[in-house]
């Protein structure tokens, strides 16, 4: 799976994320991309790692493939949970043209 060249490299699609010395922080970022939800690392790990992720993506269409949820314990050793918390949000309350100067 490692690209020709020696820097991070990721390829993330439906159904698929596969990286090359990547931190697990960006894991998080693209499953929060995909899941349209704040997604945080909280494995403690560092340092770059090889991911190879594939779930069903349609998973009631796709039964033979695992769902995301399946794919990250069975392939990763990782799992989502579902916890409450403080997320950062930025609220727009009024927007303008500016004035011609």
């Amino acid at each position: 799976m490692a690209p020709p060249w020696n820097r991070r490299w990721c390829n993330v699609n439906a159904g698929s994320i596969q990286c090359f010395a990547e931190e697990i922080s960006s894991m998080a970022e693209y499953l929060s991309g995909m899941l349209q939800a704040p997604v945080g690392d909280q494995t403690n790990l560092t340092g770059n790692y090889d991911f190879d992720l594939r779930w069903a993506r349609h998973p009631n269409v796709d039964t033979a493939s695992p769902s995301l949820f399946t794919a990250l314990k069975e392939q990763l050793g990782l799992r989502l949970e579902t916890t409450k918390g403080t997320v950062e949000t930025i609220v727009i309350d009024h927007v303008e043209r500016p004035s011609a100067n």
